[in-house]
């Protein structure tokens, strides 16, 4: 999903559809569903970005495509692509690829607004051989983008086309060992490894404002690190209902809006009364979704907060 003045913009990726949802009226409708073989078309989606224009972009990795569309659903482009994970793009409209491990040797692939090729950046580290998921996630930021890869406690930057270490996160007894886990079958993997370990497998989600910088670990612990003061912070140990909520990954605008999920029934109706209570000083969530054709999720908005 993303986020542009009052609308978020919401992948259906089993539905093959984008939602909009309209933060001044309450409503969601079903913004499009070009699925097909069509230039205009995408076999499925893979994920979604906008510029500053509010001209959205989808990218699907199955027919290795970008294709725009403005802000009223009509067709701008469609360009090639690098096959992976996620999109990132930047206000001015060049973007950047995510890429999975088809792509051997390269983990990031650029291009321009136009769509030509603007540059790679390259895997440090082959890839385990029990995955084909790179697990990766990407943001744009002002002057580039900011990654994260599968058992890299790393969040990477990509500045006039280089990357370097933004901040890496020492876990303690929590960190992975590489060497163990890479001599794993797919099987000890998945089956004995993944659904018991604690240990801090990769970060994930980096959004960065201004001198903020949030990023989300595999179990789902959020962290607000401050650029500035060089301090890391737990959202995850906040007391509740903030400690629940920053279980889901954060998503942020230009302007410093973010929104974040609540997917669950049971927490959701457990945590809208409380923050709505009269007399407290919390924060205002406002619920966005509505009854009809709507997304599972459930989507609320914390406005200019940052």
């Amino acid at each position: 999903a993303t986020l542009f003045g009052h609308h978020i913009y919401i992948k259906d990726r089993m539905g093959s559809s984008v939602f909009l949802a309209d933060l001044e009226t309450g409503e969601v409708t079903t913004f499009f569903t070009h699925q097909g073989k069509a230039n205009n078309e995408y076999i499925s989606i893979c994920d979604i970005g906008l510029d500053n224009k509010e001209n959205l972009y989808v990218y699907d990795s199955d027919s290795r495509k970008v294709l725009c569309y403005d802000k009223n659903g009509k067709h701008l482009f469609t360009n090639q692509a690098s096959t992976g994970e996620c999109i990132a793009v930047k206000k001015n409209g060049d973007y950047a690829i995510a890429c999975n491990y088809f792509n051997a040797d390269t983990c990031v692939a650029m291009y321009d607004k136009k769509g030509t090729p603007d540059g790679t950046i390259v895997n440090l580290e082959k890839r385990p051989p029990f995955l084909l998921s790179s697990m990766m996630n990407i943001s744009s930021s002002d002057d580039g983008y900011f990654f994260t890869q599968l058992f890299d406690n790393t969040i990477y930057q990509i500045k006039d086309g280089k990357r370097r270490a933004f901040l890496r996160i020492d876990f303690g007894d929590k960190n992975i060992n590489k060497e163990e886990l890479f001599q794993m079958d797919s099987k000890e993997f998945l089956s004995s490894y993944l659904p018991h370990t604690d240990e801090v497998l990769s970060l994930d989600y980096p959004q960065k404002y201004k001198d903020l910088l949030f990023v989300r670990t595999y179990r789902d612990d959020n962290l607000l690190y401050d650029i500035k003061t060089n301090k890391l912070f737990s959202l995850s140990n906040l007391n509740n209902p903030y400690k629940m909520l920053f279980r889901t990954p954060v998503f942020l605008d230009s302007e410093g809006d973010f929104f974040v999920i609540i997917d669950d029934s049971t927490v959701r109706n457990a945590l809208l009364p409380y923050i709505k209570a009269k007399g407290t000083n919390e924060p205002i969530f406002d619920s966005v979704l509505q009854t009809g054709d709507t997304p599972a999720d459930y989507w609320i908005l914390l406005g200019h907060v940052l």
